[in-house]
């Protein structure tokens, strides 16, 4: 997926009830992968970051605002020469999101406790069990 390796944007937020949820991309069924769930994210650019790459897979995919977002953290999945970044971000409120890449099938905020109910990416099916801790900002936890 990537000579760069690759980076995904997992973004969360608070639902009205105070129940986080993340905002999930389901694969179009022709690609790797097909129909599988997980954040919007593809391939980084050589002269990319993983937070600019992660930001504009989003965008792309997803028709997410990422001014909207507030960064704070990443995770790393290393496969010994290719790695995939989760950059963790949270916003305030539910982002306006849409399947707008011929690569996204749906887009869905989905509350975390149900996260585990879907069809996940065999990456982020692993990466999901160190998300539950890492999902918000400290300064969310009151």
């Amino acid at each position: 997926m990537g000579r760069h390796g690759a980076a995904g944007l997992l973004v969360t937020v608070l639902d009205p009830v105070g129940v986080p949820t993340v905002l999930l991309q389901q694969r179009s069924g022709w690609g790797s992968h097909g129909g599988v769930w997980g954040p919007p994210g593809g391939a980084r650019d050589s002269h990319e970051s993983v937070l600019q790459a992660a930001l504009r897979e989003a965008e792309e995919e997803c028709a997410i605002d990422s001014t909207a977002v507030v960064v704070h953290g990443v995770l790393r999945d290393d496969h010994g020469g290719w790695s995939y970044r989760t950059v963790l971000a949270s916003a305030t409120r539910p982002l306006g999101a849409a399947a707008v890449s011929e690569e996204t099938r749906k887009v869905a905020w989905v509350p975390a406790t149900d996260v585990e109910l879907l069809r996940l990416h065999p990456g982020f099916a692993e990466q999901w069990r160190r998300c539950g801790t890492v999902l918000l900002p400290l300064d969310d936890y009151r």
